[in-house]
This record gives structure tokens, sequence and C-alpha cells, in this order.
């Protein structure tokens, strides 16, 4: 007879060729095994994420600060190499004007041709100055930095607007978009715009506030006849250098170089080695910038911030000035 009652047993029929198959769970110890193992993954892949973000962090910053610096020697050498271009005029004697700059203008002889070039070197050390700048100038500059003033015309003629230079290539005038510019061009005359730069190193968007530091111009102002608000052309530069490379001789080639050219000396001025000191545009916290820089003659000493920062250079050749040298010696 059938058991019954609490003690009965269930009894489970097989059928022939059925196997039977028992149910096992995870143990306490294989599941904190389990555990570890996939702590030990998701920190391993945590770990390589924060590595490559903060690369990719890194990157983007040396990226952009070389591309600002980049853009810093470019815009310093393009105006460098054009300094003293005055339309194929071979006398800049010749040149004249009735025009008379503002404040700013003045201590650069704005509107004369035969002084097309100054530089101030207020480094530490070694300071000198071709020109005393407008307060325009000094209250917004980065103390301790260099000041460069170029002048120079355009690359191709056709300036109907604004101050010019016109010349039939041996005579030239320097006329302003209000005065002396209604008189027709006679045969042979030719309008250049004219185009003298100022620059300087300044904070906080060139406005003498707080924020980074960067390249600033300050361009010719066609109504007041004198340099303009300055513009930030590239953030992040925190220095700028120039040493010039004189020709005593007169051969085209650079016999010395100096970053404290007398104003004596800028017309011998044949070469120009510039260099430009970029810093990141943001702070690595866990970066300790402990490098010191050297710009030419100028060493930069070590700052203790979290700014990466990177000197970078180039050599231009003032062939303007080379060629009027050449040809007033000769």
């Amino acid at each position: 007879m059938p058991e019954t009652g609490p003690m009965a047993k269930t009894r489970t029929r097989r059928w022939p060729g059925q196997t039977r198959r028992d149910q096992a769970g995870l143990t306490l110890v294989e599941l904190m095994v389990a555990l570890v193992i996939g702590l030990l993954v998701v920190a391993a892949v945590m770990a390589i994420y924060l590595s490559s973000s903060r690369n990719f962090a890194q990157d983007e910053r040396f990226a952009r600060m070389q591309e600002n610096a980049r853009y810093a020697l470019k815009v310093l050498s393009e105006d460098l190499s054009l300094v003293s271009f005055w339309g194929g005029m071979l006398s800049v004697d010749t040149v004249t004007t009735d025009l008379a700059p503002g404040a700013c203008g003045a201590p650069v002889q704005l509107f004369r041709a035969d002084t097309p070039l100054y530089f101030n070197n207020n480094h530490s050390g070694t300071p000198s100055s071709t020109f005393a700048p407008c307060t325009a100038v000094t209250d917004l500059q980065r103390a301790g930095t260099d000041v460069l003033a170029v002048k120079r015309v355009a690359t191709t003629p056709g300036a109907t607007t604004g101050v010019r230079l016109r010349t039939n290539g041996t005579q030239g005038s320097i006329k302003g978009s209000l005065i002396n510019s209604t008189a027709a061009l006679a045969t042979g005359e030719q309008d250049w715009a004219y185009l003298p730069r100022l620059y300087f190193i300044g904070d906080g968007s060139c406005a003498g506030a707080a924020g980074p530091p960067g390249l600033c111009r300050m361009d010719l102002d066609h109504t007041s006849l004198d340099f303009g608000a300055p513009a930030m052309l590239a953030e992040g530069i925190e220095e700028f250098h120039v040493q010039f490379g004189i020709d005593s001789t007169g051969d085209g080639v650079a016999d010395r170089y100096t970053s404290q050219p007398t104003l004596a000396e800028m017309p011998d001025a044949v070469w120009a080695r510039v260099f430009v000191l970029a810093r990141s545009s943001q702070p690595d916290p866990q970066y300790t910038n402990t490098k010191s820089f050297t710009l030419g003659d100028v060493n930069v000493p070590a700052s203790g911030d979290n700014f990466y920062r990177q000197v970078y250079s180039t050599t231009v050749i003032l062939r303007n000035s080379v060629n009027l040298a050449t040809l007033n010696r000769g």
C-alpha cells in the first residue's frame, strides 16, 4: 500500500532513458570572487578612461597653444618682413606729409617714412628704448615686456579710402582720409594703403583687466590719425622678444645681433629673430611648471604655476631694409 500522512515521501517517476539533473546555486565565496573580478575590470576601464581623457585634454592644450604661437609669429613676421615697404619707392627721404599724429602716434613719428622701425626692450637686465609709448600703451602693457612699432604700406596698390601713400615711384606723399585726399591721381601715380602697427603684450583682451595674456596690436585709426584701441590677436602669448641683425658693413649680411638697437642702428637692421612664449589657455591641476625659458638673450624664470608653456621662434629677413641700405651706401 502507498504510504500516507506527513511522513509520506514524494516519489518522482522517471521514464526509461531519462537522467536525473540536480540544481545548485553559487556559494558565497564564488559570489565574492566574481564581485572582486568585476570591480577590478571596472577599475581598469576607469583608469584607462581617465588617462585617455587627461592625455586628450593635454594634447588639446598644446595644440591650441601651438596654434596661437604660430599665428603670433605669422603676424609679427609678416609686418617685419615688409617693414619700410613704400610701394616701390627707392628713396624714403622724398615722402612728405602734412598730417599730424595723435598722442600715441607722436612718439613713433607716425607719418614719417624714414623711421619705419621702433623697438623697446623692457626686460630686466637689458632694458633699452627707442621711443616713449603713450599712456594708452603703458597702462595696458604687461610689466617688463617689449613693444614693437612698424610702418609700411599694403603689398598691392588701389586704396581709395583712409590714410594712404600716393606715389609715382620717385616722389610720395602720405595723405589722410579727411585731408588732401580728394585730388585726382596724376599720370603714373598710385595710392597704397598705409599700415603702421604697434605690438605689445596685454592682459584681459588687451583691456588691462584680469584675464589671460595675449599679443595686442594697435592699428591706425583713419579718423583720429592716431593708433586706435588695441585688439588681442593671439591669446596665451606671455612674452615676445626680437633680436635684430645689424649690417655694419653695408653688404646686406648681419654682422651682429642685438636686442638693444639704437634708433640710429635701426636702418641697418637686415634680419630679425622673433621669439614668443606661449601659455596654455587652461591650467592643469596635476601639473606644476618648474621650467625656465630662453628667448634669445632673455631668460624667463620658472613660474611654479599649473600652466604649460613653450617657446617658438623664427628668423625673418628685412628685405626692404637690405635693399634701401645697399642703395643708400652704393
